[in-house]
């Protein structure tokens, strides 16, 4: 029955959601379906307008606007004779005979706006005499995929019985039912028996929401709305589909439920996740009645994949048949049908079960009860026009609805797809690499099915081998006939202020000749006495360990007492010095103090480059320092290295920001001493102020700075304030901690004269990888490729290599890796490497540094974390560096450090932040939230804060997590404590029947659903006045996140 201008028609579950994502980004191009064909021969437009006409009056869908009324979706039907803008003919469109893509694209990308309509269209442009292109554009409102097919088959058959002198109508029987019908019998059966087990049986599946996929992305998402998109296509031939249908044949499936599981396989491999969910696009018409009908039927099969107990593709294929059984035998919910159920997390750029999709033959694919999967039954005819040639135009769109998506047109005679994927995430050189990757599993599953999925490749052999070479920096260096000692000899001038050279290396000398061989502790500020006896010690072939002249506690007991140094140098230690009567008492030890000590020559001492030249303690995990060993050859080699790459020389004005006890300060101080350049010791007052360290920057002329991001964060935050550019700046250096994109294109605007690197290394190998930051980043910064000297491997739990893309450990293979930790030290890090042959891996000695990284794919290293430091939060992996990155880069945090809680059960249940604020003042929870929800989106975190003062910090100025306060107490949740944060708790508990609504309570979580948020937005502005839009929601969707949004909106008034 046609429902025309008979007031308000029923919306279906389907078209509320693409009304409220028409809120969120009205007009957007991912909203339309589209088809576009070449058309040669005597095309009469006026008929084609008419089929087209009476295709529109046979389907009251096709005639729809939807509008809201008291924040809800109003759908209208129009009456069968107001069509005519549904029809469009553009006449002749000069110079379009060669640019028929383009005018396609245009004609398709015109947008549709639901309120107003139409929301489906044909259009007609003429190219040349006899030639049209004929596109046909409708919403996802008014059609599914299989629509398509249908509108295309009526337009055929009414355009022939316009052309033979019939009634278009005469072609067509009228359709059994109407879409209308469906959206009441939709709305009838929500509340049924049969729908409450539906979405229960969903519940358990999606419950915990599927972890958030390691997608091979070039960017981070966008904060705001962005579906641009784009497809790369790829043909594996005939040969391959015969060998995929010869297979999918014996195990008694659909070619493309094989090609969905290798996906499958590929996105598990990227990441480890234990479940790989991928969102299906299935048809979903409850009866053959509405086998004709047009309308948006469609519906997203979330298809969760496990993969535990290290399962073989056949048996993960047979996993994914199981799913698709089960799920074919509990209905086809839509996604805001089983947000509602599930009430996961939300996140308005994308879906919150999946951020990977597989569409098959560009049609909703048809679940069988057995499990099987195929395309719809109708295939996509050329459109038909008689007495014309009709080609398919293939216009690919320029959106992308979800991340990631694996588009398969044909399995036979030959496999044909792309990879549609959003652009501003994943651009076009990454998918063509995947699609490479993916073929590599197809064709090693087809091979080898009960191989396990974690042993199939990802690349070729060769493929494999040319990257680890690129990766093997270890011949890249000359072999190191000097020690440092020997290197700064041969300069002349200012070493350090008011030093000369000359005058440094004769102190050093003195000191030599006081020196035994052996283990001499060096107790001092950083300052020319400093060098002077670490110089002394080297050239009397004596092996150091540095401490600040400020540490006088346990842990400086522990190093002397671990390393038993022969002699303890200090300058002018006072008299009562704890540390130095304990070495005396205990450890009977020899004190110098440097400034007694009288000129001399030094003993004649032969340094061999394999000589031990530190010790340097980093913290164990134990929580006692660990002693690690080097020798003079790797120090040489790598400050050598440093002094070139980084261009110091003679006029260079280097800072010495790194405490003494840390071993980035003797490389400073050497990279310095051994190229000609000056070395100026940062005065220990003002190490760790900001303020007065970027005055003392631009004061003493300093051209190359080291320092740790999060310090460097408090000095980009003093540049400005205060206009400081630090013009004699050519160089920063960061290492120690992950770099932030954000921070890193904050430094780049304000010091646009220096060189930006950011340095990734273990102490044991004193650096391992570097990357100079030259453009805009997103998400982390890179850590590169590796230093000269060193081979950076990513290698599986079995040592294998991982392709780009994929996630493992890092392993570093070097000459100048540690000898060793001094003494009994327990440790699996030097495990030798399992030799592969086969790839070019010799095995042998290695040090694994328990960090997670992945090759991008143009060979550039990224750091993913720590394998201890991930936590599950809720069931979400969550990588605490990355939290700690973003909270960080809020402009009222100074600095921050996040740790995982664990409740009763000991599993961790929520998240804390200790915040050091930037100024004084109340902690900006709500903003901290706000910021979050933009950079984590459908994660939103259980996260609590603590402020304090400071963050302690090792002696490499690294945060000390183990001397973090005790956590307090969480809070408990406040009562809305204003007259509009009550209002909007009364406006959440309205609409979702809570009994209590707390201030910081989200929507979703006292039991709100999507669809309902334009109401939420409606009576909030009913009553209070205040025109928030989606986006002002998600910022921060609590009352007293969006009590705030109106109290500015008001004063905006």
């Amino acid at each position: 029955m046609s429902e025309d201008n008979r007031g308000p028609a029923v919306t279906s579950v389907r078209q509320d959601e693409a009304w409220f994502a028409d809120r969120l980004d009205p007009g957007s191009a991912s909203a339309v379906r589209s088809r576009a064909y070449r058309v040669s021969g005597p095309l009469d437009v006026g008929l084609l307008g008419r089929a087209w006409q009476e295709v529109v009056r046979r389907h009251d869908v096709l005639r729809a606007t939807i509008t809201e009324a008291g924040g809800r979706p109003v759908q209208r039907i129009a009456a069968a004779d107001q069509v005519a803008k549904s029809f469009v003919d553009m006449g002749v469109v000069p110079d379009a005979e060669d640019a028929e893509d383009e005018l396609c694209a245009d004609i398709i990308a015109e947008p549709m706006w639901l309120a107003e309509g139409p929301l489906a269209r044909l259009t007609v442009a003429g190219t040349a005499p006899d030639e049209h292109v004929v596109v046909l554009v409708a919403h996802r409102a008014v059609a599914d995929e299989s629509s398509m097919v249908i509108m295309l088959d009526e337009l055929s058959r009414c355009y022939t019985a316009a052309l033979t002198g019939r009634s278009p109508s005469e072609a067509l029987r009228a359709p059994l039912l109407q879409y209308g019908e469906f959206a009441r019998w939709q709305r009838e059966r929500e509340g049924s028996a049969e729908h409450k087990r539906m979405l229960d049986w969903w519940r358990d599946e999606l419950t915990p929401a599927p972890p958030a996929l390691a997608l091979p992305l070039h960017r981070d998402r966008p904060a705001g709305p962005s579906v641009d998109g784009g497809v790369v296509r790829f043909n594996w031939g005939a040969e391959l589909a015969a060998t995929l249908g010869q297979f999918a044949r014996e195990q008694g499936v659909d070619p493309a439920a094989v090609l969905l599981t290798a996906f499958t396989c590929l996105l598990h491999r990227f990441g480890g996740a234990d479940r790989i969910p991928v969102g299906l696009p299935v048809r979903s018409r409850p009866w053959s009645a509405f086998d004709r009908a047009v309308g948006p039927f469609d519906s997203q099969l979330v298809l969760t994949t496990g993969f535990g107990g290290r399962p073989s593709f056949r048996e993960v294929l047979n996993r994914v048949r199981i799913q698709l059984r089960d799920a074919a035998a509990h209905g086809g919910p839509t996604e805001g049908q089983l947000a509602a159920a599930v009430n996961p997390p939300r996140d308005p750029r994308h879906s919150p079960f999946f951020d990977a999709g597989f569409v098959y033959r560009e049609h909703e694919s048809i679940v069988e009860s057995d499990g099987l999967l195929r395309g719809v039954d109708v295939k996509d005819p050329a459109l038909r026009l008689r007495g014309c040639t009709v080609r398919r135009e293939r216009v690919d769109p320029q959106w992308s609805d979800v991340d990631f998506a694996l588009l398969i047109d044909e399995v036979k005679p030959e496999i044909s797809g792309g990879f549609r994927c959003r652009t501003s995430m994943i651009d076009a050189r990454i998918a063509r690499f995947v699609a490479v990757q993916l073929r590599t599993v197809v064709e090693a599953a087809l091979a080898h099915p009960d191989l396990p999925v974690a042993n199939l490749p990802l690349d070729t052999p060769v493929r494999i081998k040319t990257a680890l070479v690129a990766a093997d920096r270890i011949e890249a260096t000359a072999p190191v006939t000097a020690t440092v000692t020997e290197l700064v000899r041969t300069h002349s001038g200012e070493a350090l202020p008011g030093v000369s050279y000359a005058e440094l290396l004769a102190r050093a000398d003195s000191i030599a000749a006081v020196l035994p061989p052996g283990p001499v502790a060096v107790r001092m500020a950083s300052g020319a006495g400093q060098v002077a006896a670490v110089l002394g010690a080297f050239t009397a072939g004596a092996h150091v360990v540095c401490l600040a002249a400020s540490d006088s506690g346990e842990r400086a007991r522990s190093v002397l007492a671990d390393l038993k140094p022969v002699v303890l140098l200090v300058e002018n230690a006072a008299a009562d010095d704890k540390i130095v009567q304990w070495y005396k008492d205990e450890l009977d030890g020899t004190v110098v103090d440097i400034n007694a000590v009288e000129p001399a020559k030094p003993r004649p001492m032969a340094v061999a480059t394999t000589d031990l030249a530190y010790v340097a303690y980093t913290s164990g995990s134990t929580g006692r320092p660990k002693g690690i060993t080097q020798n003079h050859a790797a120090l040489a080699q790598f400050t050598g290295w440093f002094a070139t790459e980084f261009r110091l020389g003679e006029g260079a004005r280097l800072a010495q920001w790194a405490a003494p006890g840390y071993d980035a300060a003797l490389c400073e101080t050497f990279a310095a001493l051994i190229s000609g350049a000056t070395l100026h010791p940062v005065p220990e007052r003002i190490r760790a102020n900001p303020e007065k360290l970027t005055a003392w920057l631009a004061a003493e002329g300093i051209t190359h700075f080291q320092t740790v991001p999060s310090f460097a964060r408090e000095v980009l935050g003093v540049l400005e304030r205060t206009g400081e550019r630090l013009p004699a700046l050519t160089h920063l250096l960061l290492a120690g901690e992950a770099l932030p994109a954000e921070l890193a294109n904050g430094l780049r605007t304000a010091l646009p004269s220096a060189r930006l690197i950011n340095l990734y290394g273990p102490t044991e190998s004193i650096l391992a990888t570097w990357y100079e930051v030259s453009v805009k980043l997103h998400g982390v910064a890179p850590i590169g490729r590796p230093i000269p000297g060193r081979q950076v491997l990513v290698v599986d739990g079995e040592d294998r290599p991982c392709p780009a893309g994929v996630t493992g450990n890092l392993v570093l293979r070097s000459p100048y890796l540690t000898p060793g930790y001094l003494g009994d030290v327990t440790t699996n890090a030097f495990e030798p490497l399992r030799p592969r042959p086969e790839l070019g891996v010799a095995g042998g000695t290695c040090y694994r540094t328990g960090d997670l990284g992945r090759f991008r794919h143009d060979g550039v290293l990224e750091f993913r974390g720590r394998a201890d430091s991930q936590v599950k939060v809720l069931g979400m992996r969550m990588e605490l560096g990355e939290v700690e990155a973003a909270l960080a880069a809020h402009p009222s945090i100074a600095d921050c450090a996040v740790i995982g809680v664990p409740g009763a059960d000991g599993l961790v249940s929520q998240l804390l932040a200790y915040v050091v604020l930037a100024e004084p003042g109340d902690a900006p929870v709500a903003e901290w939230r706000r910021h979050l929800v933009r950079r984590f989106g459908k994660t939103l975190l259980p996260l609590t804060y603590q402020t304090v003062d400071a963050l302690p910090r090792n002696v490499g100025g690294k945060i000390d997590r183990r001397r973090l306060p005790v956590p307090e107490p969480v809070v408990t949740p406040v009562e809305p404590n204003s007259p509009a944060q009550r209002a909007i708790a009364a406006i959440f508990a309205e609409l979702t029947g809570a009994t209590a609504v707390a201030a910081d309570d989200t929507f979703f979580a006292v039991g709100g659903q999507s669809v309902q948020l334009p109401r939420l937005l409606h009576l909030i502005r009913a009553r209070l006045g205040a025109e928030l839009s989606l986006w002002d929601y998600f910022a921060d969707p609590t009352p007293a996140g969006l009590s705030l949004l109106c109290t500015c909106e008001t004063e905006e008034e």
